[in-house]
């Protein structure tokens, strides 16, 4: 049924896609991580990471909710998380129009991240802290609304990490103040 769901995340439809991305949600939530094998897990990750994209925020906030969903049944498809969903969620990170629920999602999704040790918290953190001073391609410099939702994200991953990692950071913080 998993396989199913996962090919129908390719249709054109975006009806289809709810729908399968709901039931995909509630499969993997329902089954738990000994149900289902890594690769089955794998594949269904590098279809989610297709498809989290600005243009469609609702289909990005469902793909995300999945992607949490597999992060906790199967914490050890960390390395699928990072290669294939991480990269379309720090894109989506510093999109202007990133708002409600994908934003909650996606800082949800960060946090399930930090918390299952799938990327490396300093790793991340960089990774974030980059895209505050890159530009995009298209818009030029980084709008109110992007620094404000890397900011979140930040904030999210930096409070859901160990002690030392917290102090580290509100060092680095006070350190850049002064």
């Amino acid at each position: 049924a998993v396989s199913e769901l996962s090919s129908l995340l390719r249709q054109q439809s975006r009806g289809v896609k709810q729908s399968a991305l709901e039931s995909l949600d509630i499969v993997v939530r329902c089954s738990g991580g000994d149900a289902l094998d890594a690769a089955l897990y794998d594949s269904v990750l590098k279809e989610l990471g297709a498809i989290i994209l600005d243009a469609d925020l609702h289909i990005s906030h469902l793909s995300l909710c999945a992607a949490i969903s597999v992060l906790k049944a199967c914490p050890s498809c960390g390395e699928s998380v990072k290669a294939n969903v991480l990269p379309a969620a720090l894109n989506l990170s510093t999109s202007p129009l990133l708002q409600d629920q994908a934003l909650d999602s996606l800082l949800r999704l960060f946090k399930e991240i930090v918390v299952t040790d799938a990327v490396d918290f300093a790793e991340l953190r960089t990774s974030l802290e980059s895209r505050l001073s890159s530009e995009d391609e298209k818009t030029g410099p980084h709008g109110k609304q992007s620094i404000g939702n890397l900011g979140k994200s930040i904030a999210v991953i930096t409070a859901s990490t160990s002690s030392s990692n917290r102090d580290a950071v509100v060092k680095d913080i006070l350190a850049t103040l002064e």
